[in-house]
């Protein structure tokens, strides 16, 4: 539809211009504006040249791995690859492509927290082979889930206790009460009974 627009104007301005009579010393100006809206942002995807899938090494206490022989910054996470280049994360299904964009506030927070230094830091876990990565990513989120599971219940039993604590600490405060007002009132029973009896003698 846009083209068909387009080519009409261009026709119609070139018929105007050719067939007008120009004198001579006449000036002739045309000008033809076509707004389509704003210009198309364009985003070069990252400069990530993978030849054969990498090497990973596991980052302890995470569930993110990094590839050691690449000299970007390429780590997977979540069953996605992950990249920064000029600022921008991308991820992508594959090493090798399909790199798409992601805003910054869908980065997982163990990618976007790994230490600068990772490479040097890290460089003695646990390296696994490519064609190892999932099934490994896979067996350690396995057991994570188990851990947190057995964390959530020793945190549940602990919360339990410190309730069953706060209770039997709530009717030891009670009995208390209860023993000194059974005190005070055993007091004034005695002085009463005091009392009465020295007016009887």
């Amino acid at each position: 539809m846009i083209k068909k627009v387009l080519s009409a104007l261009c026709i119609l301005s070139a018929v105007a211009v050719v067939s007008a009579p120009v004198p001579v010393s006449a000036k002739t100006d045309l000008s033809v504006n076509v707004n389509l809206g704003a210009p198309p942002v364009v985003v070069e995807g990252p400069r990530v040249f993978v030849q054969e899938p990498p090497e990973m090494v596991v980052i302890p206490r995470s569930s993110v791995y990094f590839a050691p022989g690449m000299k970007v910054d390429l780590f997977f996470h979540n069953d996605w690859w992950w990249t920064r280049d000029s600022g921008r994360w991308y991820r992508s299904r594959e090493p090798r492509g399909g790199w798409g964009l992601v805003a910054p506030n869908r980065v997982p927070r163990e990618v976007i927290q790994v230490r600068p230094d990772y490479r040097d830091h890290y460089i003695r876990e646990r390296h696994v082979p490519y064609g190892q990565l999932k099934k490994h990513w896979r067996e350690r989120e396995i057991e994570r889930r188990e851990r947190r599971g057995e964390w959530r219940e020793e945190k549940h039993e602990r919360k339990q206790h410190e309730k069953e604590m706060k209770r039997e600490r709530k009717e030891d405060r009670r009995d208390d009460r209860d023993d000194r007002r059974d005190d005070r009132d055993d007091r004034r029973d005695d002085r009463n009974d005091r009392g009465r009896g020295h007016g009887r003698d």
